[in-house]
């Protein structure tokens, strides 16, 4: 188990988002960009190779979607939620070089809130609500509202918290008028009867 976390950011979160990478802030459509637009690609290699990350690799950052990432640092700016990642990116490097390069590959692609991811805990898929969340939960002592954002949230043992995301689309605006409804805020929202 890999729990690594941002104590002094704790004490002054209330809400949390869980969220997973892989096909959550991926999409089909973004796939297919990459190899259709050589232009894309060879934006995003230089933006990676400039980086020179040790824990992030080139294969997962060049599919991170803009438009996904874009839609989740809203997410978390307006809600002011901060996320804890569950993905099994790089779950075995947890010395927090991990933490900062995530953060880093993230805010090369999308304008995130200031000091907007928390931590990382997570072992791989299955059942993150058991093994990733709770754990992160028993550890941090945390008691405000949560979310978790993940394709595979069908999996999840507590269905309460889970927003099961379209992995051929990623984290759409679906996904994020569910997010604010279940922090208790109403916009009038468009897909209600969904």
């Amino acid at each position: 188990m890999a729990i690594k976390f941002h104590s002094h950011l704790l004490d002054t979160t209330e809400r949390i988002v869980f969220f997973d990478i892989d096909s959550t802030l991926t999409s089909a459509v973004d796939h297919h960009i990459l190899n259709y637009q050589p232009a894309y690609r060879a934006s995003k290699q230089a933006v990676y190779d400039r980086h020179q990350w040790k824990t992030i690799k080139f294969g997962d950052y060049i599919e991170l979607s803009s438009s996904c990432l874009a839609l989740f640092a809203n997410f978390l700016a307006q809600t002011g939620a901060r996320a804890v990642c569950v993905s099994s990116w790089n779950c075995v490097r947890h010395d927090g070089i991990y933490l900062q390069e995530l953060q880093q590959a993230f805010e090369t692609i999308s304008e995130f809130p200031k000091d907007w991811l928390l931590g990382f805990s997570g072992v791989g898929g299955g059942d993150r609500w058991k093994w990733s969340i709770t754990p992160f939960l028993l550890e941090t002592g945390f008691k405000g509202d949560l979310i978790a954002i993940d394709d595979k949230a069908c999996d999840y043992s507590n269905q309460n918290i889970a927003i099961k995301v379209d992995s051929l689309i990623g984290f759409s605006y679906r996904e994020y008028e569910k997010g604010l409804s279940r922090f208790g805020i109403d916009e009038g929202l468009v897909y209600q009867n969904e």
